[in-house]
């Protein structure tokens, strides 16, 4: 279930020599390479028809320079880029784990070979890391309804203030390719539908084959990939450093990486601090990010057993999270209220996380999702075929059957008694996320649209 996504293998001409692998530059354009003049470097990179016609192939590049002696190329560096589950099974669908590290190195080594890039799969083993993804491909209930409804969610959430930049885009012409990312210049974030974008972008024979096993309902359709991304080498150190035997090498190898524990343990880390209850029940609290009637608000936290100063926290809290998203409300919250301000909120989103953690609550399907995340993360099962992927999905549902089973209806049953019914009350809808650095640069709140809340707040 865990395992790599992207691997991005580095090395310079000196371990290169170190582990014998000469490359010959004049060999390379007639196995598929073209010279870029201005990278000083030959590239290999497939083409759609390459791909449907020879399978999945990794991304090189043979960066060289001019020889002192003569006018011929030196090789500097090899770049190696390629997917763990694309090597080994020519789609991202399936999701293997460490079992088949040894598959991954002989087959990339046939592929490199092929290509004139005499590597034998040992040597594969030590060719040197500078980025690689964790990932891990989700499951979800049929029931869950489209992923969209979700991610679209998950921009007024945020994994912490490392993140500086947040980047949502479309995989597809169809709206469920929406993909929430969040990156910084060391690491990156990013839940995606990834059955979505296998369907609409195949780009191998495999991809079309679990196409075709969806549409018959052999294979399950909702497959969420969640990866976190290493984006440089001391970043990459730093989260593998725990795993590697202090002393052993200072470089990071292939097999470093090729790492079941560290790929889970990184990935349930990100989720964690993504997956803060408060804020997905704050998030959570509508059909759409919007203001929400104080009345109610104050109901709710009266409904979760909050007290106090807890119920002001959580009322201000709340319409500030949807109002502006989790990053821009805590640095305003900080940055207004001082050291003073943030120990008081870390202490009451602490205390109230303790107490919301223990309500099983009825309609909030972000706080599922989570949930759902994290048990699959943990149990860490692989699946490789139909059957393995289709006993995940039943395993997933039986687990959301017992979560509703044990929900109260503790939110649906929140009537708050304002001068007019719910229902009736008009609720503002920001059209856009407001974005705030500090707040001498908060912007004047753009034009507010007046609309009729929805019936029910769940999703549909």
């Amino acid at each position: 279930m865990v395992m790599l996504d992207t691997i991005i293998s580095l090395t310079y001409a000196a371990r290169l020599r170190a582990l014998g692998i000469y490359i010959d530059p004049r060999t390379l354009e007639s196995n598929g390479f073209k010279y870029v003049p201005r990278n000083s470097a030959y590239q290999f990179n497939p083409t759609d028809d390459f791909l449907r016609r020879y399978g999945y192939y990794p991304n090189v590049t043979v960066h060289v320079f001019r020889s002192k002696f003569d006018s011929s190329f030196v090789v500097d560096r090899l770049k190696v880029q390629c997917s763990y589950q694309r090597i080994i099974f020519d789609t991202s669908y399936y999701s293997p784990d460490g079992t088949y590290k040894d598959m991954f190195c002989n087959l990339l080594s046939e592929k490199l070979v092929k290509i004139s890039i005499p590597v034998t799969a040992e040597k594969v083993r030590k060719l040197s890391v500078s980025e690689f993804a964790p990932s891990a491909n989700i499951i979800l209930p049929q029931h869950f309804g489209r992923p969209v409804g979700f991610l679209k969610k998950l921009t007024f959430l945020d994994v912490s203030k490392q993140f500086h930049n947040i980047l949502n885009s479309e995989y597809s012409e169809e709206v469920e390719g929406f993909a929430y990312r969040e990156y910084s210049q060391n690491t990156g974030f990013r839940i995606y539908d990834n059955g979505s974008s296998i369907r609409n972008h195949p780009k191998t024979l495999a991809d079309l084959e679990v196409n075709g096993n969806i549409e018959a309902g052999l294979l399950p359709a909702n497959i969420f990939r969640v990866e976190k991304t290493y984006q440089n080498k001391p970043t990459a150190r730093k989260a593998i450093g725990k795993f590697i035997p202090k002393g052993s090498h200072d470089d990071i190898f292939l097999e470093d990486v090729l790492n079941q524990e560290l790929c889970k343990a990184e990935l349930l880390d990100t989720v964690t601090k993504i997956g803060n209850v408060f804020d997905l029940i704050v998030t959570d609290l509508g059909s759409e990010p919007q203001f929400l009637p104080i009345e109610y608000l104050w109901h709710v936290a009266k409904q979760f057993g909050l007290k106090g100063h807890e119920i002001a926290y959580f009322t201000n809290y709340a319409l500030a999270l949807q109002q502006m998203g989790r990053k821009n409300a805590v640095t305003l919250y900080d940055d207004v209220f001082g050291r003073t301000g943030q120990k008081q909120r870390c202490k009451y989103s602490s205390l109230i996380n303790k107490r919301l953690g223990k309500v099983n609550l009825n309609g909030f399907f972000l706080f599922d999702l989570f949930e759902e995340i994290k048990t699959q993360i943990s149990e860490f099962k692989p699946y490789t075929n139909g059957d393995e992927a289709n006993a995940i999905l039943a395993a997933a549902e039986k687990r959301q059957e017992q979560r509703d089973a044990k929900k109260t209806n503790i939110i649906v049953s929140a009537q708050p008694k304002p001068s007019q019914p719910l229902s009736q009350i008009p609720r503002l809808i920001l059209p856009q996320q407001i974005e705030i650095d500090k707040p001498s640069q908060l912007r004047l709140m753009p034009e507010l649209e007046v609309v009729q809340p929805p019936s029910a707040y769940r999703y549909h």
